[in-house]
């Protein structure tokens, strides 16, 4: 066992995880001189291979640091628009009982993350008690939950801040588009903007209450030190100056040659990932329930980062790593027995708080509550370790703005470390891209189909496709008559339908 600490961090990092530290030396020089690169403002979102590049700077580092090394981005130049934030936010405090934040991954993960870290899963009890609007989210095209959302808050009352850089983001541009149709005439009045200067949303929202202007050069899953999260936080009463604080403290560190937290994670990863050619996995367990989300925030972060085929130079190398998470000791009576017993594919990374927040609570067999968390952890470390597993603990000081940040800035070092070692552009996700594309192309195969089809009999898909002409993948128009049958009134075609199962294929009737 070993053990990583920093007193200015007042950060610990035990485990029963190793690294030569020989092996390494060229690693972390390979590190340094990236972080250099993209603290510098030189383009580091770039690959050889065109598909796989975004040719642009990654400035989510110079957004809190002290030094202003790359024009208008410093900590200072972001304190001065949470200045601003908060003066929007007290102006529409009382306007508003309700606030609905739209965007999907970082514009949804980190905000939510932060909010339920420091006032809890009831954060809404909290607002309500200290008269201030509720807060929700809306991240997925999912009609259900939205209608279940307004079913339960007065659209009337709400404002929506809209996060997106472009605008074009299909979730969010549905959301928006649907909650504005609602509110007709009036909707300009229930609505701010968080987006890049110039995009289709900036423009939109030229007549809204407000537009926080974010950088291109930030990603989505890196935002969190942006307006994107100051909004939020804003109408949270969560302090985000704070919070931007303990990330430029974690960046100072982490730029150290020497003594480096980031630096010595990501070792004990990269060594990990060497001892076996099969898949291996991160779980990430947070030993509180304020770091209920943090392992959803962590596994956009990693994955979407670190899932790459090709190095910079084009070679293909396919590499990634799988996080999967929780918080203990819930996680315990779910996963924890495969990975003590079951296949060794994976380490555990714990995190930890070492001051507990409010009153602890006496009980007979541990002391306290709080003693009794303690020993659940330390205890599936034990067992961890006994049973030939690896895991590492990150212990930080408190629940607060501050220390959440120091995390979140270590994490997000991690992965630009890890980047470097294995010679991968952690900021593009060409994959996410692709997905996006075939997601178009079903849209247009669906209106074509809802705009071409006429009354059937027991047909399977191969035989309307013929009949309407139409030359698609099978499997995809046997799901979409699918829908149809399920859900007519989200079609034009005023077709009532029904499914059988015959020979193994569904075969459709649709009629008037």
């Amino acid at each position: 066992m070993q053990t990583f600490f920093d007193e200015t961090l007042d950060i610990s990092i035990q485990t029963n995880m190793s690294y030569d530290a020989k092996l390494y030396e060229y690693n972390f020089k390979a590190a340094l001189a990236k972080i250099q690169q993209i603290e510098s403002g030189a383009i580091a979102n770039a690959t050889a291979v065109p598909s796989e590049s975004e040719n642009r700077p990654v400035d989510h580092y110079n957004l809190r640091m002290k030094e202003e090394k790359v024009a208008g981005k410093s900590l200072a130049k972001t304190v001065e628009q949470w200045q601003l934030v908060k003066k929007f936010a007290e102006a529409n405090m009382h306007k508003f009982k309700h606030v609905v934040f739209n965007g999907i991954g970082g514009s949804y993960l980190g905000p939510y993350m932060l909010i339920q870290a420091i006032n809890g899963d009831e954060f809404n009890s909290v607002q309500q008690k200290e008269n201030r609007p509720s807060l929700h989210f809306v991240a997925n095209t999912d009609s259900d939950s939205f209608t279940q959302l307004f079913t339960q808050i007065d659209i009337n009352e709400t404002l929506m801040v809209v996060i997106s850089k472009s605008g074009s983001t299909a979730e969010t541009a549905t959301n928006t588009q649907i909650f504005s149709e609602l509110l007709k005439d009036k909707a300009p009045q229930h609505m701010a903007a968080i987006t890049i200067p110039g995009s289709n949303l900036h423009k939109k929202a030229a007549n809204w209450l407000a537009t926080f202007e974010m950088n291109e050069s930030t990603g989505g899953r890196t935002s969190i030190g942006s307006a994107v999260a100051m909004v939020p936080c804003a109408f949270a009463n969560i302090d985000f100056e704070q919070f931007a604080n303990g990330m430029c403290q974690m960046d100072e560190a982490t730029r150290r040659p020497n003594n480096n937290p980031a630096f010595f994670i990501s070792a004990l990863i990269d060594q990990f990932l060497q001892k076996s050619a099969g898949p291996r996995n991160m779980i990430i367990l947070g030993y509180a329930d304020s770091l209920k989300h943090y392992y959803h925030y962590c596994q956009q972060l990693y994955m979407e980062s670190l899932g790459k085929q090709y190095t910079h130079d084009g070679r293909f190398s396919p590499r990634g790593l799988t996080v999967y998470g929780g918080i203990g000791t819930a996680e315990q009576h779910a996963f924890m027995q495969q990975i003590q017993k079951g296949v060794q594919d994976s380490f555990v990374k714990f995190i930890q708080f070492n001051k507990r927040r409010f009153q602890d609570y006496k009980d007979e067999k541990a002391g306290t509550m709080g003693r009794q968390l303690l020993a659940f952890l330390k205890g599936t470390e034990a067992a961890l370790d006994q049973n030939g597993r690896q895991f590492m603990t990150v212990s930080a000081k408190e629940c607060s703005p501050f220390c959440i940040g120091q995390l979140i800035a270590l994490e997000e070092r991690i992965v630009t470390v890890l980047a470097a070692f294995w010679d991968l552009n952690a900021y593009d996700q060409p994959g996410v891209q692709d997905g996006k594309l075939a997601a178009g192309k079903v849209n247009k195969t669906s209106i074509q189909l809802d705009k071409l089809l006429v009354p059937v009999e027991n047909l399977n898909a191969e035989q309307i496709m013929k009949k309407l002409d139409m030359n698609d993948n099978a499997q995809l128009i046997t799901d979409l008559l699918n829908d149809m049958v399920f859900n007519p009134a989200s079609y034009t075609n005023g077709l009532k339908g029904e499914r059988k199962f015959v020979d193994g294929q569904f075969v459709f009737t649709f009629r008037k």
